[in-house]
Formats: structure tokens, C-alpha cells, sequence
């Protein structure tokens, strides 16, 4: 019942998350601490250079599920600042050629404007141009109607037919084209063509790390998104940075892996190519192979082992991988989040409310045949108990046969030994009166035999039924025995109580009664003399005797005494001048903390002016240094400048070649006649 109950509490919490992610898909990759990031980046979307893309897994898809995209953003989100330049620009993203060439019309769209009439077909175009004509232009025997096309055009039916050959979708005999279109939804194409949660556990075990993370484009931008995430409480976000202009990385044929088997990077489908250079970069999602089930994966991964394989994962969450000659298998993580990546959200819920129910169903068959077991045990104990009361009354009837027995031989013998005289006849109808009565006493204690046999195989059986039931109830029995002790204790503790204990209870309480009258009085008669405050701003006298308090007030009055004698002042006059000594020294410290203060403030000054010093000084060292090797090139002479403040020197390193040479072409001038020589001389 537990185990049913826990699966049961587990199947409504997956539930209610699928509902969550069901109404606001975001919420699935990171909850609702998305959604205040979300709101945080919309707040500050100014800052950002390029709006980012997050989460990644709220930007892949497994399959064809139509979804909220802003087409004029790369990142699809929506944003107020892209909106007002679409608006004030008053133009589009692409050019009209590349909208038109570029769309892709679901499947569905195509189904409903079949069932509705609304293809461009002959029959329809008649209306608005007169001189065509209405004949089929594939087969030219009838005319083009949506129902022709569909069903009636001899082309088409070739078409269907090889649809038919490759796959397992087969109309039979069409009537009309509502007709071809409730065949195709019996038929199944449209859970052919959206099986796309079905890699959903592998593909979420392979990069299920990543699918919570954002993507931006400058390290700029990556501290701007970690400031909103810390004002959302987002402080574990994942923050990728990737150039958004790249454009879709074109794997080679020859790095890919040499297999039939589909890869992650196959099964994934994004409108933004930098989601899936981002997933390529760092996941290796085009070297992750996707099998079905574990015997096909140790088969790819460890036996056949293509060129450019990374891992292998199962349909059910298991990894594989080869490393040097290591086999590795690691089973499913338990605490995945599997289905995110899963459209068919109706079919999981509805799936899990089935398991729910199930469970709930074995609860309560569960709990109906507890009772039932209870119910028996209860009747079994009643009927172990009425035997045994059977029995008991049986065993003690069978004693007093006995008894009667016995009486009856001893007043026969007694009889007999009184009357030697009796004649044959007497006694032989005693005899054979007494042979009746033995034989009937026999017959009835056969009767009670088999009935004590019978009695006895029941109560066999019965205490057999009880041994099983006491085994399946044993704790219960444990706990009623122990129950059972317990107030058995406390009745016999209780009673002690009432008999010993209370009555010594009771002569402790009067006597402490007394006690506590004559603690009044006696306080009474020295609150006269000495006052509580009085006594409480001494110490006090809760620890101390009459003896120690009397000997105490003798020494206070004493000192009382020579006090008196030696200080004319009274203890009023003393607690004034204490409080105004008290006042000055607390004034004094405030004033030495405002002090401190300021010096603190001063301190903190005398560094910043020191570390604007000493910036300033190594300026004007590079300056200097700068001017100076300037001036030596413009001279010819190609020199380094060595300026050391603490040493109070300036050294110059000039090649021996560019000085010799520059003294020989101007021998003529001399060499302190330059005016940076002189200066630096």
C-alpha cells in the first residue's frame, strides 16, 4: 500500500510538471527563475550588443511542432527595441523572394486548405480568368477539381500508389477527397511523421546539461545577462559565448561517423544556426550515435566502433563509450528530466493520469483485502477462543465421570464386603446391571473421546490458523502486549501513589503552606526595616542564611559607620557626582571616536592623493621615456631610457653603432652642443 501510494504522489507531481511545461514550454529548462531572467533581459535589453538566445532547449525541437517565434530577432525572442525599428523602418528583415521561396507551410495547412477548397487549381482560377480552360492538365481527361487531383486524376493515382510501395500508408478505394482524408488520419502518417519523442530520453541524457543554457555573443554581453541573473536569483545560469553571425557549420562527410544509425545533430532541428554550431562546439553532437536498445549499442559501440564515434546512446538513457581498450556502459540517470524535448505532452499526461489511476486501484484493492484479512483473523481469534471454552468444559466433565466412576466402585466394594451373603441370583444381576452401566459409561466416554479427538484436530487446526495470523500480526500483538504492560505499570504505579506517596505528598504540602506563611510575615517585617531594591542593589540574600544575613548587616552597619566618620557628604550627594563623571566620560568618547573618524576619513584621503601620486609619476616616467627616445631617433641614435625615481638617476642604453656612427657624420659639431645631451648631462 505504501509503495503504491508513493507512485501514486510521484505520478501526480510528474503530472502537474507536464501541465507547467504544457501551458509555458520555457518553464520546462529551468522553471520559473527563466522567466523572471526573461523579463530581467526584456528590462535591460538596451544593454545587450545582440539580444541572447536561451534557453537552448526551448530553441530545438525533436520533431515538427509549431511554436511562437519573433521573425524579425535571429534569437526568435520577442523584444520591444527590434519591434519599434520593424515598425519605424517600415520594411522586412528579407526581401520578398527570399519570404516566399524561403516559408515552410506545415503539412497541416496543406490538409486543411484541401478540405476547405482553397487550392489554386483550374476549376477555381475559371472564375477570375475567363479564356482558360478547365481541362486537367496532367491527364486531360476530366476536368481539375480538388476531387479529381485527389482521387479521380489517373497521374495522382499512380503517385498514391508509389507512396503506397515505399511506405505502409495504403488508401484502398477512394470515393471523394473527404474520403482520402479520413483514410489518411486512420492510416496513421500523422504519428509516422511526428515520432519525434521518441529519442527525447537519449537526446536529453546526451546534452541534457546544455538545453538550460544562453547563448551571447561578446564577453560584454555575458556580464550584462550574469547582473539580470543574479537580480532573477539565477545565480547557477550557463553562459556560452558564440559569434552570432557565423554562419552554419558545414561538417565534412569524412568527419562524420561511418553508420546507419541516426546522430543527435540529425534528430535536432533549430531555426537558429548559432543554437547548432553552439551544440556542435560543445557537445560534439554530430559524433553522438542514437540506437533503440542495448544490444544494438554494444554493437555499434564496442564491435563495429566507426571512425569519428564519441558515445552511443540508447532510446532508454544509456551511455556507451570506448576509450583505449575500456568497454564503459552507464545506465540511465534516475534523476533525468526525460520528455522536455517531447511534443506529444497530452499523450504523457495522459499516460502517467492512467498510471495514477492504476495505482490508486491497487491502493484500494490493497486496503479491501487488509480488511478482509483483518475480518478473518477476527472471526479465527473468536472461534480459537469459543473452543478453547469447549474444550476446557469437556475436559472437566470427563473428571467428574471419572470421579463418579470411582465413587460407584468403592460403594460396590463397600457393599460387597457388608453383604457375603448375598445369594448368585442378586449378584449376578448386579453383575450384569452394573456391566450396563459400565458399558454405557464406556459408550458415552467413547462419544466424549471423539469428540475431544474432533475437538482437539480443530483446535489443532485453529492454532495452526492462529500461528499464521499472529505471524502476520505480530507487531500489532507486540505493540497491544506492550500497550498492555504499560498500563498495567501506571495502574500499579497509580495505586502506589495513591496509597504511599500522596499521603506524604500531602503532609509536605501543609507543612510547606506553613513554611510559605511565615516566609510572608517574616518578609513583611523586614520590608519595615530594609526595602527590596535596597536589598537586590547589595547582591541580595537569595543563597544566604538568617546567621550569614545577620553577621552581613552587622559589617554593613559598621563600615556604614566609619564611613560616616571619614565623608561628610551624603549617598545622594556621592551618586550625583558619580552620574556627572559618567555623562563627562561618555561625551569625552564621543568626541575620540568622531576623532577616530576623521582621521579614518584623512587616512583613506592620504592613500587615494598617494595612489594618484604614484599613477601620475609613472605617466610622466613613460612620457618622459617616450619624448626622449623620440628626440634620440630624430637624431639617428636608437637608445633606450631608464628613469629610477627611488635612486634619484637617469641611465640611457644607445647601440654603440648608431652613437659611433652619428659622432662620425657630426664630428664637427660637439657632442654637448645638443641640446637633449645638455639637458640630460
Amino acid at each position: 500500500i505504501e509503495e503504491n501510494e508513493r507512485k501514486h504522489r510521484n505520478m501526480q507531481r510528474e503530472i502537474s510538471e507536464l501541465r507547467r511545461c504544457q501551458t509555458n514550454k520555457v518553464t520546462a529548462f529551468g522553471g520559473e527563475r527563466v522567466l523572471r531572467l526573461l523579463q530581467m533581459i526584456e528590462k535591460h535589453n538596451r544593454k545587450f550588443k545582440s539580444s541572447p538566445i536561451g534557453p537552448i532547449g526551448a530553441h530545438v525541437l525533436t520533431d515538427s511542432e509549431d511554436g511562437w517565434v519573433w521573425w524579425w530577432e535571429k534569437a526568435g525572442l520577442f523584444s520591444v527595441r527590434p519591434a519599434y525599428r520593424c515598425i519605424t523602418d517600415g520594411g522586412l528583415r528579407h526581401s520578398f523572394r527570399q519570404q516566399v521561396w524561403s516559408s515552410r507551410s506545415p503539412l497541416n495547412v496543406l490538409i486543411w486548405r484541401i478540405s476547405h477548397g482553397r487550392l489554386p487549381i483550374r476549376d477555381r482560377l475559371r472564375r477570375f480568368i475567363l479564356d482558360m480552360q478547365p481541362t486537367c492538365v496532367l491527364c486531360g481527361d476530366e476536368d481539375e477539381t480538388i476531387s479529381h487531383l485527389s482521387v479521380g486524376c489517373s497521374y495522382f493515382q499512380d503517385v498514391w500508389r508509389e507512396v503506397g510501395r515505399k511506405t505502409r500508408f495504403n488508401l484502398g478505394q477512394l470515393r471523394n477527397v473527404h474520403h482520402l482524408l479520413w483514410q489518411w488520419r486512420d492510416t496513421g502518417i500523422s504519428e509516422t511523421l511526428l515520432n519525434g519523442g521518441t529519442w527525447s530520453m537519449a537526446v536529453e541524457t546526451a546534452i541534457g546539461r546544455l538545453l538550460d543554457a544562453f547563448i551571447v555573443t561578446d564577453h560584454k554581453d555575458s556580464l550584462v545577462l550574469r547582473n539580470c541573473a543574479k537580480e532573477a536569483n539565477y545565480t547557477s545560469l550557463q553562459i556560452i559565448i558564440y559569434d552570432f553571425s557565423r554562419p552554419r557549420l558545414n561538417i565534412p562527410g569524412h568527419m562524420l561517423p561511418r553508420t546507419s544509425q541516426p546522430t543527435v545533430l540529425s534528430v535536432l532541428h533549430s531555426d537558429s544556426d548559432t543554437v547548432i554550431n553552439t551544440l556542435v562546439d560543445m557537445a560534439s553532437i554530430e559524433r553522438l550515435i542514437l540506437v533503440e536498445d542495448y544490444d544494438m549499442g554494444k554493437s555499434v559501440a564496442f564491435e563495429q566502433r566507426p571512425q569519428n564515434l564519441k558515445d552511443v546512446y540508447t532510446s532508454d538513457g544509456f551511455r556507451m563509450f570506448f576509450r583505449g581498450s575500456v568497454q564503459t556502459i552507464l545506465p540511465p540517470n534516475k534523476r533525468i528530466r526525460a520528455g522536455r524535448l517531447c511534443s506529444s505532452i497530452d499523450d504523457q499526461i495522459s499516460r502517467y493520469e492512467k498510471e495514477a489511476m492504476d495505482a490508486e486501484e491497487l491502493v484500494h484493492q490493497a486496503k479491501v483485502r487488509k480488511r478482509d484479512f483483518d475480518e478473518q483473523a477476527r472471526e479465527l481469534e473468536l472461534e480459537l477462543q469459543s473452543m478453547k471454552r469447549q474444550r476446557t468444559n469437556d475436559e472437566r466433565l470427563l473428571m467428574s465421570k471419572k470421579l463418579n466412576l470411582q465413587d460407584k466402585k468403592n460403594v460396590y466394594a463397600a457393599e460387597r464386603g457388608n453383604n457375603l451373603i448375598s445369594n448368585a441370583d442378586e449378584l449376578h444381576q448386579e453383575i450384569l446391571k452394573l456391566k450396563e452401566e459400565i458399558k454405557g459409561k464406556e459408550s458415552s466416554l467413547e462419544e466424549i473421546k471423539m469428540k475431544r479427538t474432533a475437538a482437539e484436530e480443530k483446535a489443532n487446526s485453529l492454532k495452526l490458523s492462529h500461528e499464521k495470523l499472529c505471524e502476520s500480526t505480530k507487531e500489532e500483538i507486540c505493540a497491544i502486549e506492550e500497550a498492555e504492560k504499560d498500563l498495567l505499570e501506571k495502574s500499579h504505579y497509580d495505586r502506589v501513589m495513591h496509597e504511599k506517596v500522596l499521603t506524604d505528598i500531602k503532609e509536605a504540602e501543609a507543612v510547606a503552606e506553613k513554611l510559605h506563611l511565615e516566609r510572608q510575615g517574616n518578609f513583611e517585617k523586614s520590608s519595615k526595616i530594609c526595602s527590596e531594591k535596597e536589598m537586590e542593589s547589595v547582591g541580595g540574600c537569595a543563597k544566604s542564611s538568617s546567621e550569614q544575613l545577620s553577621a552581613q548587616l552587622k559589617r554593613i552597619d559598621q563600615r556604614l559607620k566609619h564611613e560616616r566618620l571619614r565623608f561628610s557628604e551624603s549617598i545622594d550627594d556621592l551618586r550625583a557626582i558619580y552620574q556627572k563623571k559618567e555623562r563627562k566620560i561618555l561625551k569625552k568618547r564621543q568626541t575620540y571616536e568622531a576623532f577616530r573618524e576623521k582621521l579614518h576619513a584623512c587616512q583613506e584621503a592620504l592613500d587615494l592623493r598617494w595612489n594618484k601620486f604614484q599613477r601620475n609619476a609613472t605617466l610622466l616616467k613613460r612620457q618622459l621615456t617616450w619624448q626622449f627616445n623620440g628626440h634620440l631617433r630624430k637624431k639617428g641614435i636608437s637608445g633606450h631610457v631608464k628613469v629610477n625615481y627611488e635612486e634619484k638617476t637617469l641611465s640611457v642604453e644607445v647601440n654603440f653603432c648608431s652613437l659611433f656612427l652619428y659622432l662620425g657624420n657630426n664630428s664637427k659639431l660637439h657632442f654637448f652642443e645638443h641640446e637633449e645631451f645638455r639637458w640630460f648631462f
